[in-house]
């Protein structure tokens, strides 16, 4: 038969120091044993992925990808702070807790630069886990062939007539140049909304290929824009920037915007300054049918004076004659009407007369 389980000669406080020791050594075994009122369960950042690879992008284009954080421990785990070691880079938490067992995730873009080959930066991840506080992961981006192409690169509106919403075409070409095929999706997405694109089917030798129709929305401001465009495979992350630009410009515009006549004396007979009238809608100029100004001015259109191909200007010849000079016009106006425009076109205008010398006082 067993012996008994504790020595006969043993005394009751050796027996109850010993059942003390065996009933502590139990509970720290136990899931959830405190130790003097406070839990030995810690939280433990768990990241599976040492570096983070954003894949292939083409440059100015925006590549993201997540990396998961997960709480392996028994309390919950706090994200602190994170810092990305690139400007190029912007970083995006889910949820700054995470309790034991659940997971969070970091989202992080990085945009490549033109002329860099390879991107690589530390993400550092700061959270109340004793064992490792910092926790450094790498992230990589690289340089990729485009899966497609734009012709033209770029798109310019040049002159625009305020008002008007001019439309341009871009041809869709794959990575070896061949057009794309109108059934092939394609994502279209605008940056600041000056434009509308849509996606169109144009016939072609090998049948029917997708095409851009980019229209300029028409009630923007005077003044150069600037757009973008972004087009991406809807399978594919590889995407590609159109740049947009253009100015726009008023209905008319006319050259130069005031006339000077300095000094005018009363022998200097006729003087004749130019003007030029331009429609930057392409339209031919309406003759002059009528015109106001502080002092006589005599205008007529000259011929020859343009360049070929200059049909949308108008040369006009403002003729004064000295003798009808008889004050100064510091800040005139002169003010055309033109057949067919409903409001006047404004030329600043400056007269001076001569002014006569006085002897030197002795």
């Amino acid at each position: 038969m067993p012996g008994p389980l504790w020595p006969p000669h043993a005394s009751l406080p050796c027996l109850l120091r010993a059942a003390a020791l065996l009933l502590g050594v139990c509970l720290l075994a136990l899931p959830g044993c405190t130790r003097g009122g406070t839990s030995i369960k810690v939280p433990r950042l768990l990241t599976p992925q040492a570096t983070l690879d954003l894949g292939q992008g083409m440059p100015g284009e925006t590549l993201t990808a997540a990396l998961t954080l997960k709480n392996t421990g028994g309390n919950p785990l706090r994200i602190e702070r994170v810092e990305a070691g690139c400007a190029c880079s912007s970083l995006h938490l889910a949820s700054p807790v995470v309790a034991p067992g659940e997971e969070t995730s970091l989202e992080v873009s990085a945009r490549l630069r033109p002329g860099q080959p390879s991107l690589s930066f530390p993400v550092q991840i700061t959270s109340n886990d004793p064992a490792s506080p910092v926790t450094v992961c790498l992230v990589r981006a690289a340089l990729g062939p485009a899966a497609l192409r734009a012709d033209p690169a770029a798109v310019s509106f040049g002159e625009v007539a305020t008002g008007t919403a001019p439309t341009r075409r871009v041809r869709i070409l794959d990575a070896e140049g061949h057009t794309w095929p109108a059934g092939r999706p394609l994502t279209v997405e605008v940056g600041d909304g000056l434009v509308q694109a849509q996606t169109v089917s144009v016939k072609g030798s090998g049948g029917s290929a997708m095409a851009l129709e980019v229209r300029l929305r028409s009630n923007l401001p005077l003044g150069p824009f600037h757009d973008a465009l972004t087009l991406r495979p809807a399978n594919g992350r590889s995407s590609i920037v159109v740049p947009i630009e253009g100015r726009v410009v008023p209905l008319l515009l006319v050259s130069p915007t005031s006339l000077y006549f300095g000094d005018i004396a009363p022998t200097a007979g006729l003087l004749r300054r130019y003007v030029m009238v331009r429609r930057t809608d392409g339209k031919v100029p309406g003759s002059v049918l009528k015109h106001t100004a502080p002092l006589p001015i005599e205008i007529a259109e000259v011929h020859g004076k343009l360049p070929s191909g200059s049909r949308a200007t108008l040369c006009l010849g403002m003729t004064i004659d000295s003798r009808k000079v008889h004050r100064d016009v510091p800040h005139g106006e002169l003010r055309l009407w033109l057949d067919g425009e409903p409001e006047p076109l404004v030329v600043g205008l400056m007269i001076f007369q001569k002014r006569k010398t006085r002897p030197a006082e002795r």
